[in-house]
């Protein structure tokens, strides 16, 4: 496999060059925009590893050039990062950054990266097991307009999405998943629809319907839900779990009920070290019904 190598600090390339080159992978190293941009088109690699401060050009631009000429289709891209505090850079380029590794890092850790971004396999037992915290937010804790809404999550808690379409929601999954977290989506949207749009064509993906199937639940039944839900966490720790559909929960039992399976659900997150995210219309909710849901969990208003 090739793999571009594009950083100004010539220790990094060497010393990423020659771990890489250790476990078969063909590597050219560069250090500035032009360069990478030039080696994209004649080299052809299969995966980029690209510093986000370059002298001159950052990472984003490079990013987005290419995107612009077409370049990014089968390309995957992981951001070398002193911070991971992203903030609005990633805005439109959710498609084409695959992953985040943060200076410095170790080799071990570098190859599990790539192997989970790339989905080769690997012996590592803990693939697919990363802290969930302080990735995508900005240093306040707020989080930049529209549906690329990046965020702060942290392990063992739950958020709150307020949006009027369940969008900025899938988004912070999809960015997961890619980093090799597992994740459970429960919606009430067509599974086709999710995987097209997200690519999250792995996740499991739970339809809320009155149509049978493995993959259907009615939304009256909320005792098979809480129980796949439940029994996920208990098999993939530091997991995802999306509930996109609460309102057709809502609609279809006493909303005491539904407010009961999400704490049922909020109370095994510590020690699964999971993260519960809801996305709500705040529009379709009674006012003291919304903050019944949002105690004990933090909110996120997505402007959209």
């Amino acid at each position: 496999m090739k793999v571009l190598i594009v950083d100004d600090n010539i220790a990094i390339q060497e010393i990423v060059s020659e771990i890489l080159s250790a476990e078969s992978y063909e590597t050219l190293a560069v250090g500035n925009a032009k360069d990478a941009l030039d080696y994209v088109r004649s080299f052809r690699p299969e995966l980029i590893l690209l510093d986000v401060n370059l002298p001159d050009m950052d990472g984003w631009s490079i990013l987005r050039r290419l995107k612009d000429d077409g370049l990014t289709g089968n390309l995957k891209v992981i951001m070398f990062t002193a911070d991971m505090d992203i903030g609005t850079d990633i805005f439109g380029l959710q498609d084409v950054v695959s992953g985040y590794i943060r200076k410095p890092f170790k080799g071990a850790e570098l190859i599990e990266k790539i192997q989970s971004v790339m989905g080769q396999q690997t012996t590592d037992k803990s693939k697919g097991k990363f802290s969930l915290k302080g990735l995508f937010a900005k240093k306040d804790g707020s989080s930049p307009n529209g549906s690329e809404k990046a965020m702060r999550l942290e392990e063992g808690k739950a958020y709150i999405f307020q949006e009027k379409k369940p969008q900025a929601i899938f988004d912070a999954a999809a960015m997961y998943v890619a980093k090799g977290s597992p994740a459970l989506l429960i919606t009430g949207d067509h599974p086709k629809n999710i995987r097209e749009r997200w690519k999250l064509d792995e996740t499991p993906i739970i339809w809320l319907t009155t149509r049978s199937g493995k993959a259907f639940v009615d939304p009256s039944k909320l005792g098979s839900l809480t129980s796949i839900i439940t029994e996920f966490m208990e098999h993939s720790k530091k997991a995802i779990i999306v509930l996109e559909g609460l309102p057709l929960l809502i609609l279809n039992n006493d909303f005491n009920q539904v407010l009961k399976m999400v704490h049922q659900i909020m109370d095994m997150l510590v020690e699964a070290q999971s993260v519960l995210l809801i996305s709500v219309d705040p529009r379709l909710m009674e006012e003291k019904d919304l903050a019944l849901l949002e105690r004990n969990m933090e909110t996120r208003k997505i402007e959209e």
